[in-house]
């Protein structure tokens, strides 16, 4: 009988505010927010930028150097989707998304300046 268990972690990069970003093995990109762990046992060592910065994909999970880490099962049932504009336009403005999108096929400079846009004029009214 062949077992089913949810995707496995292929990349993981640390965002800002103690988010991070998963690549997981079927191409859904999703984000995860470890901030509701951060004030329990050893995940309050994380709060220190540069151990949250530590993380690693570990066995198709997760893994901080101090040894914290998630079960790659909650990982994919309790981030969020995240879509690759969005990613880069929170994380590092518009233009980091403009030079991010200078290679990328599916995503154009002129889509990233509509698409800041059209964030810009939703604020705005």
């Amino acid at each position: 009988m062949k077992s089913i268990h949810n995707p496995r972690i292929q990349a993981v990069t640390p965002l800002s505010n103690y988010s991070l970003l998963l690549m997981f093995d079927n191409g859904e990109q999703k984000k995860f927010d470890v901030t509701p762990y951060l004030d329990k046992g050893i995940f309050r060592a994380l709060r220190t930028p540069s151990m949250f910065a530590s993380v690693q994909v570990v066995l198709g999970s997760i893994q901080w150097s101090n040894g914290a880490d998630f079960c790659p099962d909650t990982l994919y049932l309790e981030s969020v989707p995240c879509s690759r504009i969005e990613e880069i336009l929170e994380n590092y403005g518009l233009a980091k998304l403009i030079e991010e999108s200078a290679d990328d096929e599916r995503l154009s400079g002129l889509t990233a300046r509509e698409y800041y846009n059209s964030l810009k004029n939703a604020v705005q009214d």
